[in-house]
């Protein structure tokens, strides 16, 4: 009965899916950076068939507070984006940053509107003075099966061989099983995402093994589902805020570790 109430858990949050992990092939370590960060690591297939979660790795931020504008900001971005740069390969050239999610619908846009803080340069000449120094990247959010007809998967697969990127970043608003994480929490993994795992509305998978290329999901939790009715799922109050802030704080991180040569204030200036 433990094992099946294990894999019931309705969460993307490896601070909850592995938290009573007791097996071989996961490891959990805390760090305090000032904001408490669980650090997971999926090592073992065996294990990772048991959590129901792949391989990988896996940073869940805690303490924060999306609902209002982030303080400590510029401290912030730079602690966390330090997390991202860790999951990410050496010598990214190009990268392609893709939002998840129905623009039209509050708690899934956050992967729309965090794409609107990404800082583009594949466009840009490389003839222009500094232009070398940065990363070359595109940005896309491609909506949603409903409203396109076209599998995301099938849609990034193509973006991938057309635009050659070195690493993909995702983003997407995630379920959580504990309330008390609705966007207070951020997670990072290398992993890759399956789109709407959380809430039931499994799609393809993107990830490594499906691209080819390196894959960095990033997400905050927007959605938890009732206990009564587990397809049913509700969101906080003040979510509109939560997506605001958490989609900006989520595209300066991503634009400081593609982009180290710039600083906080030039990356603000160039994407508002």
């Amino acid at each position: 009965m433990e094992k099946e109430a294990f894999f019931l858990i309705r969460t993307d949050l490896a601070a909850e899916f592995a938290a009573n992990a007791t097996h071989e092939g996961v490891t959990i370590t805390h760090r305090n950076l000032p904001y408490p960060v669980t650090d997971v690591r999926i090592l073992t297939e065996d294990a990772a068939k048991r959590i129901g979660k792949p391989c990988g790795r896996y940073f869940t931020v805690e303490e924060l507070n999306f609902a209002a504008p982030m303080e400590n900001f510029e401290h912030s971005i730079s602690v966390i984006s330090a997390l991202l740069r860790e999951l990410m390969p050496k010598g990214v050239k190009c990268a392609l940053i893709v939002g998840l999610g129905n623009r039209d619908i509050t708690p899934d846009a956050l992967g729309p509107q965090a794409v609107k803080q990404v800082l583009v340069t594949r466009h840009i000449g490389t003839d222009i003075p500094g232009m070398n120094e940065l990363c070359s990247t595109a940005a896309i959010a491609p909506g949603v099966l409903g409203q396109t007809g076209i599998e995301i998967a099938d849609l990034v697969q193509a973006l991938c061989r057309q635009i050659l990127p070195d690493l993909l970043i995702v983003v997407d608003a995630l379920a959580a099983a504990q309330k008390e994480r609705l966007c207070t929490s951020l997670q990072l993994s290398d992993t890759g995402i399956v789109p709407g795992s959380g809430v039931m509305n499994h799609r393809h998978a993107l990830d490594e093994r499906t691209l080819g290329i390196p894959v960095i999901a990033v997400g905050v939790p927007t959605v938890i589902a009732l206990e009564d009715s587990p397809k049913r799922f509700v969101t906080p109050r003040e979510v509109d805020l939560c997506i605001e802030h958490s989609a900006k704080f989520i595209g300066q991180i991503i634009n400081t570790a593609l982009h180290p040569s710039l600083s906080l204030s030039e990356l603000l200036a160039f994407t508002g």
